[in-house]
């Protein structure tokens, strides 16, 4: 499992390098860090949406127009099935209108450290964690109503640093381990469940150096 993960990280990051070298139909005039901007295309492949920390860009694929402009804070964008909805940091919004739907929560956060939500493959869930020196908990909505239906602790000793939701949305599947900033750490990928965030397993143990 670990090693699926790592070969997907590459291919991502490959992709993303790919887009980077490719993309002059999306202009990067506007955003403010330009060297920080990161590139998706929208689930149906349509649009392209370019993001910094203070603005989401939605662009034509096949115009390169801009369509609209969203002025929020948030490390990335995670998209409804449809690309309908998009989820960005704690706040969900209705991107072919430009319109913020909801938030979830609110969360105050260092500078060094990012609010980064996940929607599930249905749209139903949300998952907010912090990004930074490490989450200590995970937090999980209900996105169609903005309830906090639970939060999640890592196991002891751990912090979160990246958290996914399985196909089905029945699952969770957590990145962490201890103190990052020590010369040596261990890692873990461990399994949770939705329905009433109860610890499954560990799937993988690392130690880096």
């Amino acid at each position: 499992m670990l090693r699926q993960m790592i070969l997907l990280g590459a291919s991502l990051l490959s992709l993303s390098t790919a887009l980077a070298q490719e993309a002059e139909i999306v202009p990067t005039i506007g955003h403010s860090d330009p060297a920080g901007t990161t590139l998706v295309f929208s689930p149906s492949q349509r649009q392209i949406i370019s993001h910094d920390d203070e603005t989401v860009r939605i662009w034509d694929k096949e115009t390169a127009r801009l369509m609209r402009t969203i002025g929020v804070s948030g490390g990335r964008i995670s998209f409804s099935p449809d690309g309908k909805l998009g989820l960005i940091g704690n706040e969900l919004w209705d991107l072919n209108v430009g319109r913020r739907i909801r938030s979830f929560g609110s969360y105050t956060h260092e500078p060094s450290e990012t609010i980064i939500g996940v929607l599930s493959p249905n749209a139903a869930l949300a998952l907010i964690r912090k990004e930074g020196a490490g989450s200590e908990k995970l937090d999980l909505w209900d996105a169609r109503d903005g309830v906090l239906l639970r939060s999640i602790s890592p196991l002891k000793g751990e912090v979160f640093s990246a958290a996914i939701f399985s196909p089905d949305g029945r699952y969770i599947l957590t990145g962490g381990g201890s103190d990052y900033q020590s010369p040596c750490c261990k890692g873990s990928v461990s399994l949770w469940t939705t329905v009433d965030g109860r610890f499954v397993r560990t799937l993988e143990q690392i130690t880096f150096r």
